[in-house]
């Protein structure tokens, strides 16, 4: 997947939500930071994203709603 940080809010409210995620074989491909992501069942909490971080996950809002319904709190 792409790491590019302008790219990455959601992978990282999903994981202060205590998504289980992994980043494993970081490396460049076609001058893009990339890496792999293993993803393992865990408990989602609510937690409350930083309007700051909302450029970096602007097109993931409607996979972020679908997380947050499932999550506590």
């Amino acid at each position: 997947v792409l790491m590019n940080p302008t790219r990455t809010g959601l992978l990282l409210t999903l994981q202060e939500m205590g998504g289980r995620i992994d980043i494993l074989n970081p490396r460049n491909a076609g001058g893009e930071d990339v890496a792999d992501l293993r993803v393992r069942y865990s408990e989602l909490k609510g937690v409350v994203v930083p309007p700051e971080r909302a450029p970096s996950m602007i097109d993931e809002y409607p996979v972020l709603a679908v997380a947050a319904s499932f999550a506590e709190g």
